[in-house]
């Protein structure tokens, strides 16, 4: 008869190696063996406060789906590098590496990025009332999106201060921002993505009321209703260079 705390044992043993193999796999740390939840927390933040951003170009273009690895060596001394070993080339993937391509703020809102501030802003998402009709066209730019989707539509409202509006005559004042959504999965692939300019030429009543709420935008995208999604949103300054950026989890019920 087998000893059922050896059993729990080995149980156990199993669910820290995967813990471990998953951590390990995506550049994080596991956490176990510990009740004092506050002191993990200010570890994991210590060590993510400071990292490089290494990014390459893949020589293979192929986008066939497989998964490639990934290997990051330093020349010189030994440390222990904590890094994603590894990527599924997808088309959706390579869609999206084109779209960040033709837009810098793209490049701040991948999965696991931390955010951007020089921007501050707050965004509301809500699912679209009422949905779009059976066969709509599809609110985003990845025409590859398939399967059961929900529409959502997010509004932000933008510190003003952040973002360089030019005085005009007659108390007008004009400025330019970049909104963009980008969505991946669990698993850190993109599934679809959205945005565009906001043009503003503010007259003095509408420069008022936005001293007061913030400036506000409006977009709107479709995202799979039957998985667990992480929307990143950003918006940027063209004028100035300055970006933020704000990760919102819309999961599963």
């Amino acid at each position: 008869m087998m000893n059922p705390y050896m059993h729990e044992g080995a149980a156990r043993a199993d669910k820290i190696m995967a813990m471990e193999q998953i951590a390990s796999g995506t550049g994080g740390k596991a956490f176990y063996n510990t009740n004092d939840l506050s002191a993990a927390t200010r570890k994991a933040i210590a060590d993510g406060a400071n990292y490089y951003t290494v990014a390459y170009t893949p020589t293979n273009k192929k986008m066939d789906g497989s998964y490639r690895r990934i290997e990051v060596k330093v020349v010189g001394g030994k440390y222990r590098l904590a890094y994603r070993h590894g990527y599924n080339a997808d088309d959706a993937a390579h869609l999206a590496k084109e779209a960040s391509e033709s837009n810098p703020l793209h490049a701040l809102m991948m999965r696991g990025m931390p955010a951007a501030t020089a921007i501050l802003y707050a965004a509301r998402v809500i699912a679209a009332i009422p949905q779009p009709e059976p066969g709509s066209p599809i609110a985003g730019k990845n025409p590859k999106l398939t399967g059961p989707t929900k529409r959502y539509d997010i509004d932000f409202f933008i510190r003003w201060t952040d973002v360089k509006l030019q005085a005009k005559s007659g108390g007008m004042h004009n400025g330019k921002l970049e909104i963009e959504l980008l969505a991946f999965d669990r698993d850190g692939n993109a599934l679809n993505w959205a945005g565009g300019t906001q043009q503003m030429k503010l007259d003095p009543m509408t420069f008022a009321a936005i001293e007061n709420s913030g400036i506000p935008a409006h977009a709107e995208i479709d995202l799979p209703s039957d998985k667990d999604v992480w929307l990143e949103t950003g918006v940027f300054d063209p004028e100035t260079g300055k970006a933020g950026t704000l990760e919102i989890p819309l999961l599963k019920k």
